[in-house]
């Protein structure tokens, strides 16, 4: 049996405050970092993303992965605890055409006087640098409900620039791209009836290591 419309909608907005993430953040450095969107919807007659805001930072381990940690700033103002941390890994390096790949997996906490529910999320992200400060990708996200439920997915989409420490990214997000979404009380923006394109904006400034 699938979970009401509202609690699928519910989890499926967790992870929205989050870029994919392209590669760790470089070795010996720390990256703060803060992003900002979600899903694209009408509210009463306004077209708005959904203000998803998260906040945090990583610090590269090892060449190739990293540690991070965020709390999720708009639950908090809705009276939500809400934090995650993970870990992103350099699985492939490009080699001409075949792109990078890396694997990002985190566990997300959201409490509130009532209820606690955790999330883990995995997130394989291929991209291409195409000049010396550019990239673009491609990426999949699965968050999977430990308190029952069938796994959420999305797809993206988007570019980076890396402007010395500073790193600024957009993605175009098509989430829950199989749920049928003209059902629900916000009127979603999705491909015909399934899921609802989204956006996400995130910024990085790094301190330390090599940039």
């Amino acid at each position: 049996m699938r979970p009401s419309a509202l609690s699928v909608l519910a989890a499926a907005l967790l992870a929205c405050g989050h870029v994919s993430k392209l590669r760790p953040t470089p070795k010996g450095a720390i990256a703060a970092e803060a992003a900002f969107g979600g899903p694209v919807g009408m509210v009463e007659s306004y077209t708005l993303p959904l203000p998803l805001l998260t906040a945090g930072a990583s610090y590269g381990v090892h060449d190739r992965f990293d540690v991070d940690a965020h709390a999720h700033l708009t639950a908090a103002l809705l009276g939500v605890a809400g934090v995650d941390v993970g870990s992103t890994g350099l699985l492939l390096e490009q080699g001409g055409a075949v792109p990078a790949v890396s694997l990002t997996g985190r566990l997300y906490a959201f409490a509130n006087a009532q209820a606690f529910a955790p999330y883990f999320e995995l997130t394989p992200v291929a991209s291409w640098k195409l000049f010396d400060r550019y990239s673009a990708y491609v990426s999949g996200t699965a968050l999977f409900q430990f308190l029952g439920g069938r796994p959420l997915f999305a797809v993206g989409g988007g570019g980076r620039a890396q402007l010395g420490a500073s790193g600024l990214q957009l993605e175009l997000r098509w989430y829950e791209p199989d749920y049928v979404s003209t059902n629900l009380p916000t009127r979603w923006y999705g491909v015909g009836p399934l899921g609802a394109w989204g956006f996400v904006l995130a910024y990085d400034y790094r301190f330390g290591g090599t940039r």
